[in-house]
């Protein structure tokens, strides 16, 4: 993936490094003439270091211009960053050099700054300077001078740094996390420990703070010459990821891609792309299907007549890098379905406490196992064929919320299909029937079908209720002719057949206080009085 993995990497940057390291131990000692022309010599370096670096971008950027041009899509993502690269250092570059004028102008004066900036071959007034051993002017500058928004000018040029530091260390962090490490300790601006003192001292404070003029102003260039070792290296990483998002392939694939779905309803059309995967977008395949050649789009269309499972075969011709005809096979199925819709009555969207409320699931185009469904406010039981029960745990006048998803695409991944909600209502209160053998009786009985072994009380719906529950009869009471006679179930007790078998036709029975419950469980109630005549 390119790139070195230290941006000071030449032999005579690391040798100016030292020589600066050396002279800013020396300088803690004894500050003499020698050690102020010490720095001079090594700024000196650090500026022809400059030069040999700056030449080198120059070119890069010239050679990565030029592969824009012949192939920008290849290029166009990293060649951007590499603009910005370019505006952000040099932004940066001029930033530390006019830092480095501010601080000479107050140490030599604003005229001949000037003076040394006209005969200066490069302009640069910071390379000669008159009071190289002034230990004031840098901290003067650094923390007395302000900006114009009333900072400090140290401030600015620490979160300056930082800012780049940030930008380097984002365009390299995916894919070479060594050299964003290196890029974030080579422009750190954290605190530095103080050997005499034993603490942390604040980074333009340990920098700058009565530091003659002469080793500020080269540690400001070894800034500026990092800045153009460090744009070079990130400079080649860019370049060096486009050769990476080049396709240089060995393997090739045949895919259809199904526009919008492999899903159709009979009647209608089923459409397809059909494309070569991992070559190079200049080499355009013959697409074969059924012994037909498509269009240069590679859109497949045909009539959708009959449901069921198709298939559709065929197969790719291309070019190799070498001139070779290659064939590549391809098969693909969907489906035909019949068309089917799902319509509710939002008004009566409820579901009834106490009670496995029955549903069937089903999603067009995908099978019952492949769907997940979730209910909440209640239990659920799941046949997993498309078949489920509901039962509310929440009160009545709560919603139940049942949510089916699908595993539409086969990976795993479930995508929501919709979303329904109930209102929750208790259940309809059954009526009371005389259960002969199954068959519920009212109005006009006879006391033999009464006194009958297959005669019970039941509590149950008239025919036109859709509602199937199955209750239970706890007790009822019978009264007639004013008499009333208990029954503990829901069967007549010897008190009451006995009476019933003295009554003469016509007599009416009042049956009440019939107490139910649901067979499942639930909750019990009482069914309305009701009458039969004998």
């Amino acid at each position: 993936m390119g790139g070195a993995k230290n941006c000071p990497e030449t032999p005579r940057q690391k040798m100016i490094g030292m020589m600066y390291l050396v002279l800013t131990a020396m300088l803690a000692l004894n500050v003499s003439k020698d050690i102020l022309d010490g720095f001079t010599r090594v700024d000196s370096s650090l500026h022809s270091s400059i030069d040999a670096t700056y030449g080198r971008n120059q070119k890069l950027y010239f050679e990565f211009k030029q592969a824009n041009e012949e192939n920008p899509e290849k290029t166009r993502e990293m060649y951007a960053k590499a603009g910005e690269l370019r505006r952000k250092s040099d932004s940066l570059y001029n930033y530390i050099q006019d830092f480095k004028v501010g601080i000479v102008k107050l140490a030599d004066g604003p005229s001949m700054v000037d003076e040394r900036t006209n005969s200066d071959p490069n302009g640069d007034p910071t390379r000669d300077i008159t009071n190289k051993d002034n230990k004031d002017v840098t901290g003067q500058y650094t923390f007395i001078e302000v900006a114009e928004d009333g900072r400090p000018n140290g401030e600015h040029l620490k979160e300056a740094i930082g800012n780049y530091r940030e930008f380097m260390c984002s365009l390299v962090r995916e894919h070479d996390p060594q050299l964003e490490g290196q890029l974030s300790s080579l422009f750190s601006t954290a605190d530095i420990y103080n050997k005499n003192d034993h603490k942390d001292e604040e980074w333009t404070h340990a920098t700058f703070d009565e530091v003659p003029i002469c080793a500020s102003i080269t540690l400001l260039t070894k800034i500026q010459n990092d800045i153009r070792a460090c744009e070079g290296q990130v400079l080649k990483y860019l370049f060096d990821r486009t050769d990476a998002a080049d396709l240089r392939v060995n393997k090739f694939e045949a895919h259809v891609i199904p526009d919008p779905s492999d899903y159709v309803m009979r009647g209608g059309r089923y459409r397809a792309k059909i494309i070569l995967a991992a070559v190079d977008s200049t080499k355009t395949p013959d697409i074969f299907v059924e012994g037909t050649k498509l269009g240069p789009d590679g859109i497949y269309e045909v009539a959708a007549t009959a449901p069921g499972p198709k298939t559709i075969k065929g197969y790719l011709t291309f070019l190799d890098n070498e001139g070779t005809v290659k064939e590549v096979p391809f098969e693909h199925s969907y489906t035909v379905g019949e068309p089917s819709v799902s319509i509710s009555n939002k008004d009566l969207n409820v579901i009834y406490a106490s009670y496995d409320n029955k549903y069937s699931v089903s999603v067009p185009g995908i099978s019952s196992d492949k769907l997940k469904i979730i209910v909440e406010g209640g239990t659920l039981k799941d046949d997993k064929r498309g078949n489920i029960e509901v039962r509310p745990t929440v009160g009545v006048g709560s919603k139940v919320k049942i949510i089916v998803q699908a595993n539409v695409a086969g990976d795993g991944k479930y995508v929501t299909m919709g979303t329904t909600e109930y209102d929750v209502k208790r259940l309809q209160i059954p009526e009371g029937f005389i259960n002969y053998g199954g068959e519920l009786l009212t109005g006009k009985v006879v006391a033999a079908t009464l006194t009958s072994d297959r005669t019970t009380i039941a509590a149950a719906y008239p025919p036109e209720v859709l509602l199937k529950i199955d209750y239970v009869v706890v007790s009822f009471q019978t009264k007639i002719n004013g008499q009333v006679k208990d029954s503990n179930g829901n069967k007549f007790s010897k008190d009451q057949i006995n009476q019933i078998k003295k009554l003469k036709s016509g007599t009416p029975i009042k049956f009440q206080a019939v107490k139910f419950r649901p067979a499942k469980g639930g909750e019990e109630g009482f069914v309305k009085d009701f009458y039969i005549e004998l």
